[in-house]
């Protein structure tokens, strides 16, 4: 049976959801701490991340590369 150190949670936010992405960490260190976690930069500032990188050490951070996708993956610009 698979448990919370066999898998990975995969997440990622931008500037005007870095609030709930901390909430959501917050929560997985107290419920699930060996569980492990990557997070997709989606646009949060540098301020942000350096706060994510600070706080949660462990987490692996990755920039999601948006010149790779078709132009509806920006949600920001397909209003």
């Amino acid at each position: 049976m698979a448990t919370t150190a066999d898998m990975i949670l995969v997440t990622g936010a931008d500037f005007t959801h870095t609030n709930s992405l901390l909430q959501l960490l917050a929560s997985v260190e107290r419920h699930e701490p060996g569980m492990r976690v990557m997070i997709y930069d989606l646009g949060m500032t540098q301020r942000e991340l350096r706060r994510i990188e600070k706080q949660y050490r462990r987490y692996q951070i990755r920039k999601f590369d948006y010149g790779r996708y078709p132009a509806h993956f920006f949600i920001r610009e397909c209003r």
